[in-house]
């Protein structure tokens, strides 16, 4: 059966960034088919996100469309500190002291942009850094150092995050930023709200009970161990559920997270919640104007597991080519969705 130029049944999330934060990319990623703009509160500062709400106010208007605004908090993100150049090699089997926040460095010593990692980490544990592409052991913690042995070094830049996916931190996924940024969000106008790094359903029913009603989609994003532990709970106090594959396949063996991704949303639309796939969709496609084979492929099978909505990230917040990169997913998902939805009953062949 022949595709038409339909829209998707599938909706799409852009990441706005440096790149994309302008009228003129945003009217592109609207008609190329942007349902949501998303604002990471990691890094979006209020005067970025208050430009970026009347530029979307105005597009809305002028092309009769009725994009929405999500914003994500931080969470409890842990992030290696500022470093003397920026970055720094660190040598495989050689170890290095890291300090939390409140520490004083000595020469030599990185610094940790956390307030309580020292607390929880145990000798023996796992430390991974940026995004999984260095990794370490923690070997003795003493106050607020923590000594690593590099089990897979390289260079690490500052503000890269840390993952500790063995250890049971104790600390509330909402920090005291989280809810100065819901405050401004609540009184300057947010339409979704993903609330990162949960652990459980408290911190989503701390944020609902701060929305008091207004009419905001609460988003669990499930990218730490622990929200697998609790599942079904977070489920049942989100509004929509993200699969953040990034953290998620750092906290967890990678060889699991395609089994997760059709489990998760399985379990959500049992309760008939809407579930987006995120993480490294196009990611090559932040450099180059054609994706990998394989990542068509994935778009495609996230598509088949049911997503009813994809995200881009780094595409459309730094990519070279942010409108071609949503086009490609849009093109894609239209393609399969074609396939499930709209092709002949085979049952006519025989005549009813």
């Amino acid at each position: 059966m022949a595709e038409t130029n339909y829209l998707p049944f599938t909706k799409f999330i852009c990441g706005l960034g440096p790149v994309s934060s302008n009228a003129e990319t945003m009217e592109a990623l609207i008609r190329a088919g942007a349902n949501v703009l998303r604002n990471n509160f990691a890094h979006a500062q209020y005067d970025e996100y208050m430009e970026r709400l009347a530029i979307l106010k105005h597009l809305n208007e002028k092309l009769g469309t009725s994009v929405k605004m999500q914003a994500d908090l931080q969470g409890q993100n842990i992030r290696v500190g500022l470093l003397p150049g920026e970055k720094i090699t660190l040598t495989t089997d050689e170890s290095y002291v890291f300090v939390t926040n409140g520490g004083e460095l000595k020469e030599g010593e990185l610094p940790i942009n956390d307030d309580n990692l020292h607390k929880d980490v145990k000798a023996g544990e796992p430390i991974i850094f940026a995004d999984g592409a260095l990794e370490g052991t923690i070997t003795s913690v003493e106050g607020r150092r923590i000594t690593v042995k590099m089990t897979n070094g390289g260079v690490l830049k500052q503000r890269k995050s840390i993952n500790v996916p063995d250890t049971e931190l104790t600390a509330s996924s909402l920090t005291d930023k989280d809810f100065r940024d819901l405050d401004f969000l609540l009184e300057k106008g947010v339409d979704m709200l993903a609330v990162s790094f949960i652990a459980g359903r408290e911190e989503l029913d701390t944020v609902r009970k701060m929305i008091d009603g207004r009419p905001i989609c609460i988003i669990g994003k499930i990218e730490r161990k622990k929200a697998i532990d609790n599942l079904w709970p977070i489920i049942e106090a989100s509004d929509a559920l993200m699969i953040a594959r990034g953290d998620l396949g750092i906290e967890l063996p990678m060889e699991e997270i395609p089994v997760l991704q059709k489990e998760i949303i399985r379990l959500a639309h049992f309760k008939g919640k809407p579930v987006i796939t995120a993480t490294q969709m196009l990611l090559s496609m932040t450099e180059n104007i054609r994706p990998t084979r394989a990542e068509v492929s994935d778009v495609a099978n996230a598509v088949y597991d049911g997503s009813d909505a994809l995200m881009l990230s780094e595409e459309t917040m730094v990519g070279a080519y942010p409108d071609r990169a949503l086009s490609t997913m849009v093109t894609i998902a239209r393609h399969i969705e074609n396939q499930l939805y709209r092709s002949g009953n085979y049952f006519a062949e025989f005549g009813f």
